[in-house]
């Protein structure tokens, strides 16, 4: 996130750490305001160590540098993308194992149903339903883990549980953790963190 004026124009630079170009995106005329700026670094095949530089007409410009991950993982596909603190969108891998669970709710009330003798003994039909369920719920969460981080993502881990907004590769999703432990790597050498999250949304169901 930046500060952007109107009337300005800003163009987003990709650097290899050499300082050399690794690709350009097209210049955005935002209004005057806060304004996030979408890095992408499958659109340039970025498979290092880079940094970006948004300079503006007016000569700011912001240089941010980001770090290549590129150890083997076991999902490839699972982030969460976070509000952080800034008021910018980050992304957090979920690299190792995940775990998905559901949880059912219903809601039921027993009725009455009429039974008949048959041969002196009673009985009831075969479809006869004394406890009949009117509403059924299915919420998914799922079981998320890191691989081994360093400090500077150690301490990122922590904005993502504080988060007030937080989506699952698109879903809006809740982090259900009420509280945390911020690892030091003074106190701790290997670092890795797991989380459980929640889609915000249940699956329908046909009553």
């Amino acid at each position: 996130m930046c500060r952007v004026y109107n009337g300005e124009d800003y163009i987003l630079t990709y650097y290899d750490m050499d300082s050399n170009p690794l690709g350009v995106n097209s210049a955005v005329s935002p209004t005057d305001g806060l304004y996030n700026f979408i890095i992408e670094t499958a659109s340039y095949s970025i498979t290092e160590d880079f940094y970006i530089e948004i300079v503006g007409d007016n000569g700011s410009i912001f240089t941010y540098y980001f770090s290549y991950d590129n150890r083997c993982a076991i999902n490839e596909v699972n982030s969460l993308i976070y509000l952080d603190r800034m008021g910018s969108w980050q992304s957090f891998n979920f690299q190792l194992k995940t775990y998905e669970k559901g949880q059912i709710t219903r809601e039921m009330y027993n009725q009455h149903v009429d039974g008949e003798v048959d041969n002196g003994e009673w009985i009831y039909g075969t479809a006869a339903m004394g406890n009949r369920t009117y509403n059924t719920n299915v919420s998914y969460s799922l079981d998320l883990n890191t691989n081994w981080m360093d400090q500077y993502n150690a301490d990122r881990f922590q904005e993502l549980l504080t988060s007030p907004q937080v989506f699952y590769n698109g879903y809006a999703c809740t982090v259900e953790a009420t509280s945390f432990e911020n690892f030091r790597q003074r106190n701790k050498n290997l670092i890795k963190q797991s989380v459980t999250i929640k889609l915000a949304l249940n699956t329908p169901i046909n009553g």
